[in-house]
């Protein structure tokens, strides 16, 4: 049972969750407040979930004949500040994040240069916890129903070892959006 990944053409089951709208949905509402100078970190683009979350993205910006400004994030760098640089020299005023480590990265880098979040500049983080929150009071975010991926995907185990020759499923939860605030 692979979980949150998708491996084409794999006889095995999937348990994963669907990022898309919900990104286009928090990438929608950065437009529609007025944001056009909207960035994105394209990453890790061998991982599904990555290649949904930028697309997403992607295509909320083009359907509101803005250019998406997709900066990219070297796999091997575990220093992001020159990324987040570049946001600020290019003037852009918001970040769709595509994890919860990027997006924590983020908002610590903004608020040691004395930014503030929701007001110099906006963040949409990806939640993976209920205590992110106090976190994030200042963001929007995509969160991800971890609990019930993880009970999905064991109780998957549980079947597949009750019955080995079940046929593979692609089973898909939904991610939800959430304004700033909540």
């Amino acid at each position: 049972v692979f979980l949150d990944r998708q491996i084409p053409g794999s006889p095995c089951d999937i348990v994963r969750v669907n990022t898309y709208d919900a990104v286009v949905k928090a990438t929608e509402v950065l437009i529609k407040n007025g944001h056009t100078r909207i960035a994105c970190f394209e990453n890790n683009l061998h991982l599904s979930t990555n290649v949904e979350r930028v697309s997403a993205y992607k295509a909320a910006m083009r359907r509101h004949g803005l250019e998406p400004i997709a900066i990219s994030l070297p796999v091997t760098s575990v220093d992001i500040a020159p990324c987040l640089e570049q946001i600020l020299t290019d003037k852009i005023t918001a970040l769709v994040t595509t994890n919860s480590l990027i997006a924590v990265a983020s908002a610590e880098y903004f608020w040691q240069r004395g930014l503030t979040l929701g007001r110099d500049i906006d963040l949409v983080a990806f939640r993976d916890d209920e205590l992110s929150h106090f976190f994030f009071s200042h963001v929007s975010a995509v969160r991800q129903p971890v609990q019930e991926l993880g009970q999905t995907a064991a109780r998957r185990v549980l079947q597949r070892i009750a019955d080995p020759d079940l046929s593979a499923q692609d089973i898909v939860l939904q991610a939800s959006y959430l304004p700033k605030g909540q």
